[in-house]
């Protein structure tokens, strides 16, 4: 989990963000219900990226 500034510049930077998505986990922090976030997305397929 990082702030959603940070991602999104990360983003801006990548330039072709096909594979790249932008989650954002309502009252998750750095340091608290990030895990329970993860264990959620982390098994998923994004269309179009291997």
């Amino acid at each position: 989990m990082i702030p959603t500034e940070l991602a999104e510049r990360y983003n801006r930077l990548l330039g072709n963000t096909a594979c790249s998505q932008l989650i954002i986990v309502a009252g998750a922090t750095h340091e608290t219900g990030w895990e329970e976030a993860w264990k959620v997305w982390r098994g998923l397929e994004f269309a179009g990226c291997k």
